[in-house]
């Protein structure tokens, strides 16, 4: 029996994505008062691609990482390593 077969398992996954809208409504408030430190958010070209700067634009920088899917540090982790220094150097 794998993971995804088990109920709870599902139930977890199905109220994950139910308290996706409730979670929105709670954090809409803090957008008024943006993060002051910088912030890095990373995605892979492949799994989420252009999605992280739309939604994030407003409070970080982005860096989409290429020839990555789900797991950009297995998948591609010298240009993650490569993007976070960037990040850190300021370029």
């Amino acid at each position: 029996m794998t993971i995804w077969r088990d109920p709870s398992t599902q139930t977890a996954l199905i109220q994950l994505y139910r308290a996706r809208q409730t979670d929105a409504e709670q954090n809409r408030p803090h957008y008024a008062d943006p993060i002051s430190c910088p912030v890095l958010a990373v995605g892979a070209q492949a799994y989420l691609g252009d999605e992280v700067s739309k939604q994030l634009a407003h409070v970080a920088r982005d860096a989409v990482i290429p020839a990555s899917g789900h797991n950009i540090a297995l998948e591609n982790p010298a240009a993650l390593a490569q993007a976070c220094l960037d990040f850190c150097a300021g370029g």
